[in-house]
């Protein structure tokens, strides 16, 4: 649950900056420069179509109100065609295929629309679909061919413009391509930027919920010895009223002493976290001896059996082996105290440290600090880390747990 919980806090903090799409909106940057070009690209043919038609059809300039009407009206109508074309761009990013296919429709009768129709067409072509492709295709090629039968003067070469408006699809309609494929690259390397962020902060928070784990079982190994000790000591106060003075000042000193070694080893335990480069040792099996002291001074039975070298154990190794019975006796001390303990430890270099802690059936029973659960299975971990075996459970009316450790014979501690 609290790995989850880092997890989707990490997560829903990702705020991408851009949507991963190609059909963002342009920039107004980005839209001024289309609008200029297409403008004077429009501009330009203006003034060559309307020359070339006039002369075409060999109109004298001043004497063009004794011409034919469509001849009159001829500038005014390429201006408003033209001004038409490229009042429906805006919408093109809307309804592509429409606009593409409106503005073709307009050279039909302006060639002045050029302009507009070539950046409509380019817009569509970005979608990369071969049948708005080909329809919009026909469509250039129709008004090419319209345009053509109409201003051109009988018996002059009718390909030119059909051949001249073809080739400047074909060219909108490869940059269309290449801009399309380019947003396409571009949203791609975004999504997988944004993929990598997310699943970079998964690792951070796996990490960070895995160092909270390996707080967190410190201090349970830490302090429940300690506080169990404290809570005994505290209990005989409590339940033993006939104590005599000299044991009661005992007893509080014994309380005093083991809330400053919690204190101390707390604070050695978030050293050893906080800053692996100034850790201080942690507890081995050297330190047995004292531990099983400090059990004796809490009133517990314990009897021992050390047939091991264990000076000569690997310190992962003797580190989890401590560990095991520390877990292992603060628990009896909590849940069956007064019960005997037995502890064996057994092994060799190049084969297995076994090390087994039991009780016997608790003689009488007292209410029991509050408890977390965790204890064995930190212990269980420990051990599994290490490639070794771990086992707990009730056997002969008390509970024994048993953990089988590898002593690698290379190693030495």
């Amino acid at each position: 649950m609290a790995t989850g919980l880092v997890q989707n806090e990490v997560v829903t903090g990702l705020r991408p900056t851009a949507e991963a799409s190609p059909r963002s909106q342009l920039s107004q940057w980005g839209s001024a420069w289309r609008y200029a070009v297409m403008i004077v690209v429009a501009l330009v043919v203006y003034v060559i179509f309307l020359g070339a038609v006039l002369e075409r059809h060999d109109v004298n300039p001043d004497l063009i109100d004794d011409q034919p009407l469509w001849i009159q009206v001829l500038p005014l109508s390429e201006v408003i065609l033209g001004l038409a074309t490229i009042g429906a761009l805006p919408f093109r990013r809307r309804w592509p295929l429409l606009i593409a296919v409106m503005s073709a429709a307009l050279m039909s009768f302006s060639a002045t629309a050029i302009a507009g129709a070539a950046l409509a067409a380019t817009s569509n072509a970005t979608r990369r679909r071969p049948r708005s492709l080909l329809v919009v295709g026909i469509v250039w090629l129709c008004a090419g061919l319209i345009l053509s039968a109409w201003s051109m003067r009988p018996g002059a070469v009718a390909w030119v413009i059909p051949v001249i408006m073809m080739t400047t699809y074909a060219l909108s309609v490869t940059i269309g391509l290449y801009v399309g494929a380019r947003r396409d690259l571009i949203a791609s390397l975004r999504t997988r930027a944004h993929e990598a962020e997310r699943e970079a902060a998964l690792r951070v928070a796996a990490a960070r919920a895995t160092e909270r784990t390996l707080i967190a079982r410190e201090m349970h190994d830490v302090l429940a010895h300690r506080i169990s000790l404290i809570a005994v000591h505290a209990g005989a106060l409590d339940y033993r009223t006939d104590l005599s003075t000299e044991r009661s000042t005992e007893a509080a000193s014994l309380i005093r002493e083991n809330a400053r070694r919690a204190l101390v080893e707390l604070r050695h335990v978030l050293d050893v976290l906080g800053d692996r480069d100034e850790r201080s040792p942690q507890p081995t099996l050297a330190q047995l001896e004292a531990l099983l002291e400090e059990t004796r001074q809490a009133g517990m039975r314990v009897t021992a059996t050390v047939a091991a070298r264990i000076e000569e154990l690997p310190d992962e190794v003797s580190r989890c082996a401590y560990r095991v019975v520390q877990e292992s006796v603060t628990n009896v001390r909590k849940h069956a105290p007064g019960a005997q303990v037995r502890l064996l430890i057994e092994g060799q270099p190049g084969g297995i440290l076994m090390v087994e802690v039991g009780n016997a059936v608790p003689r009488d029973r007292i209410e029991a600090p509050p408890h977390s659960g965790h204890g064995l299975a930190g212990l269980s971990q420990r051990v599994e880390i290490l490639d070794g075996q771990f086992s707990s459970g009730p056997e002969d009316g008390g509970f024994v747990t048993r953990a089988w450790l590898p002593w690698r014979e290379t190693e030495t501690a």
